[in-house]
């Protein structure tokens, strides 16, 4: 490193004063230019490290890797996709089917999605603490009365927190159920309360374009299947029985078609 370093010294004494005088301009003038990419790339990273765990390691090696992944970002909430015989073929038998026939559009604007590819949080439109204590046990009551359909564990796709998974004996009944290897939905209860969800083509168009969700930036890529979405944060309890719904629509698509109770 030493020899480098030296050879370069030596070099640029060695250059015609003017030379040396230009170079030197260009170095000061580069230096605002510098400061500014560090300041950028620190106030990304400490964005990112704000959102909590979540898919990546928490460290700078997992922001390096959520950093390589933008390049794989698509947008999220246009639903052209959706018509897709392709991808109503990989939804099987119900790949055409849907739940949620009479979905209510979502009132107000959409809520702010931080720019990260993982962990991907709402940023703002969060709701009150009990609100989101009615959402988990939601969660929970909905999976207690469908144990025969779906089991839980610890999210795949998330790398922590509890998760609905096709139950086990139940065979994988498409080519989307099995790109995320089974897992229907969860909550990021340590940091917005929103949920990811996979739900079938036809489902999913209509959530995205009502305006209670969007896709995944990387749904669509070769990371991830275009019906995995983010269901916003309800913010009251009109919102809280609509989340619901989706999520009785994610269970009855992802175990082909079976009967949910809500």
């Amino acid at each position: 490193m030493a020899a480098p370093l030296s050879d370069s010294i030596h070099y640029f004494q060695r250059l015609p004063r003017e030379k040396q005088a230009a170079s030197g301009l260009l170095a000061a003038a580069s230096l605002p230019l510098l400061y500014q990419i560090f300041a950028l790339v620190r106030q990304d990273y400490r964005g990112w490290k704000a959102l909590g765990k979540g898919g990546l390691p928490y460290n700078v090696w997992g922001w390096l890797i959520n950093s390589a992944l933008r390049i794989l970002g698509r947008e999220a909430k246009s639903t052209k996709c959706y018509d897709s015989e392709k991808l109503q073929s990989k939804g099987g038998a119900v790949g055409t089917r849907g739940w949620l026939s009479d979905m209510p559009i979502r009132a107000g604007l959409r809520p702010s999605i931080g720019p990260w590819m993982a962990p991907h949080r709402q940023l703002d439109q969060h709701a009150n603490p009990e609100l989101n204590k009615a959402l988990r046990k939601r969660f929970d009551c909905i999976i207690s009365r469908n144990r025969d359909i779906v089991t839980t564990k610890k999210s795949l796709l998330e790398g922590q927190g509890e998760a609905i998974f096709i139950a086990d004996y139940i065979p994988h009944p498409h080519a989307i159920a099995s790109s995320v290897r089974g897992e229907i939905a969860h909550i990021h209860e340590h940091h917005d309360y929103s949920l990811h969800c996979t739900l079938s083509p036809m489902d999913a168009k209509l959530v995205v374009a009502n305006g209670w969700g969007e896709r995944h930036p990387l749904a669509g890529s070769i990371a991830l299947s275009a019906c995995y979405t983010m269901i916003y944060t309800p913010r009251n309890d009109e919102e809280l029985e609509v989340v619901s719904r989706i999520l009785c629509a994610s269970i009855a698509f992802m175990t082909g078609g079976k009967d949910v109770n809500s």
